[in-house]
């Protein structure tokens, strides 16, 4: 067994899957309300909740690392498969998806890259990403960076020596590294994860987001097609 399946099974899935269960349709948006027939694949599935309203009309792959968090998938709908993304290649062939979504999921690996070439290779030629990273450096991240309190999310409860997170993105950067594996970014989603304290008022919201991503946007999500 690889050292990040190792990791996956054993440590980080029993700590996060209660949270992965609770993002149910977060990503419901970034599809057509009436989108069928359609071939979608989720790297990275978890427990395949984040689009499950589209799920019964088109035909939904699952990819992930963890046994656990594929069967709950496999419970709701999804066609599982289980492998290391970015040491094994995605089991589909050239082309044969319609949408991809990789949601927090290459800063994970030691490759990504090389994962983003499989994504790339199994999508079709008018097929569209989705993709997000978290944002390690919003403002609230920078006063505790000031404090020598490290990058690691307050929320995930890991120590900076054991972290798993392994690559660090602004929004250029994202951008960046999507263009070095041949995708080209149509549109930046930002807004969609806001994180703002109660100080910040509504309306200002959307124009900080889109003005500073870095500072004010706790996740880069993006559309992005082949290039």
């Amino acid at each position: 067994m690889s050292k990040l399946r190792t990791y996956y099974e054993e440590d980080y899935g029993p700590r996060a899957i209660d949270k992965d269960r609770a993002r149910v349709n977060r990503l419901a948006f970034v599809f057509p309300p009436d989108m069928r027939d359609k071939r979608v694949l989720d790297v990275g599935c978890g427990p395949g909740v984040q689009f499950l309203a589209h799920v019964p009309a088109n035909e939904v792959h699952g990819v992930d690392i963890s046994a656990a968090a594929l069967a709950e998938a496999a419970q709701h709908g999804l066609i599982t498969h289980q492998l290391a993304v970015g040491e094994q290649p995605l089991p589909f062939a050239d082309q044969y998806f319609d949408a991809v979504v990789c949601t927090d999921i290459f800063e994970h690996l030691f490759d990504p890259l090389d994962a983003l070439a499989e994504v790339r290779r199994v999508l079709k030629d008018d097929g569209v990403l989705i993709a997000s990273v978290p944002n390690h450096f919003m403002w609230w991240m920078l006063i505790r960076l000031a404090r020598n309190q490290g990058l690691v999310l307050p929320f995930h409860r890991s120590e900076d020596w054991n972290y798993f997170h392994l690559h660090f993105f602004t929004s250029r950067s994202f951008d960046r590294f999507l263009a070095a594996g041949g995708m080209r970014v149509v549109r930046h989603r930002y807004e969609a994860f806001p994180s703002f304290h109660w100080f910040i008022p509504r309306f200002v919201r959307p124009w900080l987001i889109r003005r500073f991503p870095d500072k004010f946007t706790f996740h880069f999500l993006i559309e992005a097609v082949k290039a």
